[in-house]
């Protein structure tokens, strides 16, 4: 047997009624059974729904290519297509204030409860059939599809997973799922059931099936309807369109005619001129929402346009305001936070006092200084250079001491040291960044594990005092003499270590070459 692929691609390809009607025979039964279930048991109206799915599915039929089951497709159009009959009825009905006589609803037959016994075990016809179409609507496309095909459809599991291009455990697996999620759903509405006694339920409706001769009927007006332009689909989807492009005219006079057939059945009851004024008020109060709601589109344009255009110049405005805003002087902001806040400066003083005691604690420690000349030293130091902070945007941050007339100051360490201690000082000064080279290396030798002796460290500094590095010598070249004078004092592993410093000089004297020749260009 054929799948609904098949069956389309037939009908596409060679026109061929004959698969179109088998469709139709195939799903008619669900179309329409669901279709009685929203417009109220009204068997007419059933009927044209189901009209109305058929032709939409002719003409829709190339959009609808490879797919295998279509029992999802043509639900959502039968609940759509019902969903507009029911709202038409329903503004005919407030229109006329009652003036005109609903048509007799049909008894289904289906409301007796299916099933037997208590706590669920039976299903209240009557009280699912309001509410099911909207909790099946809740499900999944791939749940819906399987409760479609298996109650309204009556497939076995195997054709499921056919379908559905699932295994026979997988559609069987899907489906129960799907039931369990329905009845949960109905429960929500006030339905309360076994998923068993739901699946008779659902399986017992579906079996009524639709009425003798309308897959026929159906087949053959829809293929009709397709060649005349499916006026008929007008039926279901007029309001619909008439919401989506409000701003369209010509849609209301469909929303005009879609009234019209709604109230087709009941016409002969009253007189013709009654009827035709009925559809002219509402196709005139129709194009009357219409142009007020395109009124009303052009005004809330407009209105966001204003607050663009008021929001863009204020962010202007409000970048050129920073733009000319005064900017502060950072080093007069960091005086008067410190005159403001003398605990500051005296936390400064501490930490600049600090630096110098780590600075010159190997000074001190070469010329054996006393406890009191050092603290003579560093009164010297700090009041040479004055310490302070800079405020920008916020931020504090040391800057650079101030530097005074040094010429007191020489003389003051001079007659603090001596002639030898001054010129020892000279010297530990200018070397201050050969020890700092040596006091990195040695840490990062003790980062790895390989630390050196207070000798070898003497002997680090000495060795970066010694090899400064001809002009033009590169990284690499530097750093080769360097280890080859290190490698007399320091082991394999302390010179493994030394390696890692050598890879980082090497990256960044290339860093800075390549710097340099961009700069150039």
């Amino acid at each position: 047997m054929m799948d609904d692929a098949q069956l389309i691609g037939r009908f596409l390809e060679s026109k061929d009624s004959g698969a179109f009607g088998a469709l139709v025979e195939r799903h008619v039964g669900m179309v329409y059974r669901t279709a009685l279930r929203l417009v109220a048991g009204d068997a007419h109206r059933a009927e044209d729904v189901a009209q109305s799915v058929f032709t939409l599915l002719a003409r829709k039929a190339d959009s609808l290519r490879g797919y295998a089951s279509i029992a999802g497709w043509l639900y959502e159009a039968t609940r759509r297509i019902a969903r507009d009959v029911r709202r038409s009825e329903e503004r005919r009905r407030r229109r006329e204030k009652g003036a005109f006589v609903m048509s007799e609803y049909l008894d289904d037959g289906a409301g007796a409860k299916v099933g037997a016994g208590g706590d669920g075990a039976s299903v209240d016809w009557e009280a699912v059939r309001p509410v099911l179409d909207e909790a099946l609507g809740e499900l999944s496309v791939a749940e819906r599809e399987a409760v479609l095909l298996r109650f309204f459809g009556g497939k076995g599991f195997g054709e499921i997973g056919a379908a559905l291009r699932l295994s026979e455990d997988a559609a069987r697996m899907r489906t129960s799922r799907a039931l369990e999620k329905l009845r949960g759903l109905l429960e929500r509405r006030g339905v309360k059931s076994t998923s068993a006694a739901l699946g008779v339920a659902l399986a017992g409706d579906a079996a009524m099936g639709a009425p003798v001769g309308l897959a026929a009927m159906v087949s053959q007006g829809a293929l009709a309807g397709v060649a005349s332009g499916g006026a008929g689909v007008a039926l279901g989807f007029g309001a619909v369109g008439f919401m989506s492009v409000i701003k369209t005219v010509g849609v209301v006079a469909v929303a005009g005619v879609a009234t019209f057939f709604a109230v087709k059945e009941i016409s002969a009851k009253r007189d013709t001129e009654a009827v035709l004024a009925g559809v002219k008020a509402e196709y005139a109060m129709l194009l009357g929402k219409a142009e007020e709601a395109e009124r009303a589109l052009k005004l809330a344009e407009q209105e966001a346009a204003r607050r663009a255009e008021e929001k863009a110049a204020a962010a202007a405005a409000f970048a050129k305001a920073e733009k000319e805003k005064p900017k502060e002087d950072p080093v007069a902001l960091g005086d008067a936070l410190m005159a403001k806040h003398p605990e500051v400066k005296t936390a400064l003083i501490a930490q600049y006092r600090a630096g110098v005691v780590l600075k010159y604690l190997p000074f001190y420690r070469e010329l054996k200084l006393t406890a009191e000349q050092r603290a003579q030293f560093e009164e010297i130091q700090l009041s040479n250079e004055i310490p302070g902070i800079s405020l920008d945007d916020g931020r504090i941050s040391l800057r650079i001491p101030r530097k005074l007339k040094s010429a007191e100051r020489n003389q003051k360490l001079k007659e603090l040291l001596g002639d030898e201690g001054y010129k020892a000082l000279g010297q530990f000064e200018q070397e201050a960044g050969v020890r700092a080279e040596a006091e990195r290396t040695a840490a990062l030798l003790f980062d790895g594990g390989a630390s050196v002796t207070q000798e070898q460290g003497k002997a680090l500094a000495k060795l970066f005092g010694r090899e400064r590095g001809a002009p033009g010598m590169t990284a690499t070249q530097y750093w080769e003499k360097i280890r080859a004078e290190a490698s007399r004092f320091l082991s394999t592993e302390q010179l493994s270590v030394l390696s890692v410093k050598q890879l980082q000089a090497e990256a960044a004297w290339a860093n800075q070459q390549a710097a340099k020749r961009s700069l150039r260009k």
